[in-house]
């Protein structure tokens, strides 16, 4: 029996470029692809890009589970693909085990396992039951493999609760941002982050 195919890993670990390069190949076999993308991923609009490539692709922009579950009804598709999956609710992940399962589709998603916390999104959580697992990662600024998103704002290391969803890129100049880390940098910015919330280090120390 068919598996969803869960693409994961840390950002900036070329899921999205996997995802175009698959897709390149399914057409070039005459399979009938449909890519999709969250709403709440509000990059990009309805393309999925990746730095490694000069051409987007164009995806399927889909709010919710009852939206997934109608554009399935009304048409056939040999392949769905998925990028940023862990934006996605966890009814949606039944919609796809259900066009995997029971149609036979095959089904790829990509995104992360794991928030800026190290705490995993619920759709990704519930991936790592029901799907094959295939990990990427990227890495660290030190070299070693990256396990961990750093999130920044404004530049500077967050680790104090807020949503866990907060949409960023990795080297940006925006509000929030984020770094893939290593286990060792990820701590040791933690750590600092807080003392600092404690008023035990200075701004310049931070």
């Amino acid at each position: 029996m068919k598996r969803i195919q869960f693409f994961t890993g840390t950002m900036d670990a070329m899921k999205s470029a996997t995802l175009m390069m698959r897709h390149f190949n399914y057409n070039k076999k005459g399979l009938k692809t449909l890519v999709l993308k969250p709403y709440k991923d509000g990059r990009d609009g309805d393309k999925v890009i990746s730095r490694a490539f000069n051409d987007p692709i164009s995806a399927v922009v889909i709010k919710d589970s009852n939206e997934l579950a109608e554009l399935m009804n009304l048409h056939e598709y040999d392949v769905i693909m998925v990028d940023e999956i862990q934006f996605f609710d966890i009814e949606s992940i039944k919609v796809l085990e259900s066009l995997c399962y029971y149609q036979g589709v095959t089904v790829e998603v990509y995104g992360l396992l794991t928030d800026y916390l190290g705490h995993a999104f619920p759709a990704s959580q519930r991936l790592m039951s029901c799907a094959n697992v295939n990990v990427t990662n990227s890495l660290c600024k030190c070299g070693n493999e990256a396990y961990y998103n750093m999130r920044l704002l404004n530049g500077v290391p967050f680790f104090g609760e807020a949503p866990q969803i907060a949409v960023g890129d990795v080297n940006s100049n925006d509000v929030v941002s984020y770094e893939p880390k290593c286990g060792r940098c990820y701590l040791d910015a933690n750590i600092n982050w807080d003392l600092y919330s404690k008023g035990e280090v200075d701004e310049e120390e931070k």
